[in-house]
């Protein structure tokens, strides 16, 4: 029985071992990939607002993409890293804004499983949009969303999903860190189109 029992050990240690490498050698494939890909932008000006958007990515309206209370629903594709930043863009007035901005906080926190996310804050003064991009590493699936609003005329919400369940986070922070660019490029680009 002692023989057996440290034969299993010895191969639940190497089979272990070699689960690590493979994560580690993933991550470093992603991350030695991302690093060849530029950061070049276009703009992507069929909805209320100009929003510029990484090149190697498509960006496509959903079916119901005006269907209620004008509300715009869009998705930014990156089909080479099975990601996808879900956007929701509501008109918002004085009156309704800080309902609208309620419900958004409750739908980030729901995709945090309730914790408390980090956050960076995006001010454009001379375009008066606010902008805060929150951050769950500890979520693999909803790792980033973000809220931006003019506080008069738009309130433009999304977040980044992958397409498969990930069980390591680590395994992706490559290419979540490189989506992040992409959508804090985007939060202090925003403009209200003319």
């Amino acid at each position: 029985m002692g023989n057996k029992s440290t034969i299993s050990f010895i191969l639940l240690f190497i089979g272990l071992t070699f689960m690590c490498m493979a994560e580690s050698n993933e991550s470093n494939r992603y991350a030695q990939s991302l690093d060849k890909e530029a950061h070049i932008y276009r703009t992507f000006d069929s909805v209320p607002i100009n929003i510029e958007i990484n090149k190697l990515a498509n960006a496509q309206f959903t079916t119901n993409a005006q269907t209620r209370k004008g509300n715009k629903w869009f998705n930014i594709a990156y089909p080479q890293y099975g990601a996808m930043v879900y956007c929701t863009i509501v008109p918002v007035t004085k009156d309704n804004l800080n309902k609208e901005i309620k419900n958004r906080w409750q739908r980030i926190m729901l995709n945090a499983n309730m914790g408390k996310p980090s956050s960076v804050i995006f001010e454009d003064s001379i375009n008066n949009i606010s902008a805060e991009m929150f951050f769950s590493p500890e979520t693999s699936i909803t790792p980033v969303q973000f809220m931006a609003t003019d506080s008069a005329t738009f309130l433009f919400s999304g977040a980044l999903n992958f397409q498969e369940r990930i069980i390591n986070a680590d395994s992706i922070r490559p290419i979540i860190n490189y989506i992040s660019e992409d959508i804090g490029y985007m939060l202090q680009n925003l403009k209200k189109s003319k």
